[in-house]
C-alpha cells in the first residue's frame, strides 16, 4: 500500500465489472496464510468487494506487484518442527474515513 493513503468507498470510477476485482481480492486473502506481510494492505481492499472502483483495482496491482519483488518475505513451514504461535493486535481509534470506526491490524 502507499503509504498515508487512505482508500474511500465512493471516490473513483465504479468498475463496470467487478469479477476480476473480487477474484484478485480472494486470492490475495488465501496469500496471506504463507505472506503475512501483505496482511495489511489486503485487508484494506477486502472491504470494497461490493463497491468497486477503478482506485481499489490500483491499490491490488501495487499488492501484486510487490510480491514477485519479494520471494524470500513469505512463512516456511519445515516438516517436523515445532510451531508456536504468537499474535499481537493493534488497533486505531476511528480509522476507517468513510464509517469513522476503528480497524484492528
Amino acid at each position: 500500500m502507499e503509504v498515508n493513503v487512505k482508500l474511500r468507498q465512493n471516490e473513483g470510477e465504479l468498475l463496470q465489472n467487478p469479477t476480476l476485482y473480487r477474484k484478485l481480492v480472494g486470492s490475495l486473502i488465501y496469500l496471506t496464510i504463507t505472506r503475512p506481510d501483505i496482511s495489511l494492505a489486503v485487508h484494506p481492499v477486502s472491504k470494497f468487494m461490493q463497491n468497486t472502483r477503478h482506485l481499489h483495482l490500483t491499490a491490488i496491482q501495487r499488492i501484486i506487484k510487490y510480491l514477485p519483488a519479494t520471494p524470500s518475505r513469505g512463512l516456511f513451514f519445515p516438516t517436523g518442527a515445532i510451531i508456536q504461535l504468537q499474535a499481537y493486535n493493534d488497533a486505531d481509534w476511528a480509522g476507517c474515513p468513510d464509517t469513522r470506526k476503528s480497524t484492528t491490524g
